[in-house]
């Protein structure tokens, strides 16, 4: 029976592994997904739209209502992709009155910024007015938005739950396959004293037949 004790062990020690992996702490993927931030890599939320003359990427992180939001407009040549830089941008947001945020160059040719604080969670629909040497261009764009998740992203407690249930069926799965082997096991184990002990058994009953019949010819 030290078998089927040594896989009782086992079996305890899988399930409080998996139950401290999620306790006190983020982890896996979770703990991994990178902080909202501005710029061209991950945790932005983006806007596009195109016209015969310019294409234009808005990409700001998620904010709460009320919290100013950072804004990098990317500009550039649609025919030839190259950035345009020194341009003029006029924008205008759709909806809320007296709310004109300025637009600013950066260090970067065909990049500019911007920063406007939106009062709810409604999509608002941007205006851009893009001005250089030789073209003048509205543009539109719409669902600007704050307290908007990244697409994709889930709550925190959905994900855990969802990876301790899958955890919880393949610890289980595994239990029940290492119960059945020391089933096995111990099943074996007594057959096999069984097997031993009908032999000497036998072997008793002989000894005794014999001695009876010794002492009944005496």
């Amino acid at each position: 029976m030290k078998f089927t004790r040594l896989i009782l062990v086992a079996v305890t020690l899988l399930m409080s592994q998996n139950l401290f992996a999620h306790e006190g702490e983020e982890h896996g993927d979770a703990a991994q997904k990178p902080a909202p931030q501005s710029g061209t890599g991950e945790g932005v939320l983006t806007l596009a739209a195109v016209t015969e003359n310019f294409e234009v990427v808005i990409k700001y992180p998620p904010t709460e209502p009320g919290e100013e939001l950072k804004l990098l407009i990317y500009l550039s040549d649609y025919a030839t992709n190259k950035p345009i830089k020194d341009a003029e941008i006029a924008f205008e947001l759709k909806g809320l009155e007296g709310v004109t945020p300025q637009v600013g160059k950066t260090d970067l040719a065909g990049v500019y910024h911007a920063e406007v604080t939106l009062p709810d969670t409604m999509p608002h629909d941007v205006l851009l007015t893009i001005t250089t040497k030789d073209i003048v261009d509205l543009i539109p764009l719409s669902g600007i938005q704050a307290g908007k998740a990244l697409p994709g992203s889930e709550p925190a407690e959905h994900a855990e739950n969802e990876g301790l249930g899958l955890g919880g069926m393949l610890l289980l799965f595994v239990g029940m396959l290492l119960l059945l082997a020391g089933f096995g096991y111990a099943v074996y184990r007594i057959a096999k004293r069984r097997a031993m002990r009908q032999p000497h058994a036998a072997s008793h009953q002989h000894l005794e037949s014999t001695g009876r019949m010794l002492r009944r010819s005496a």
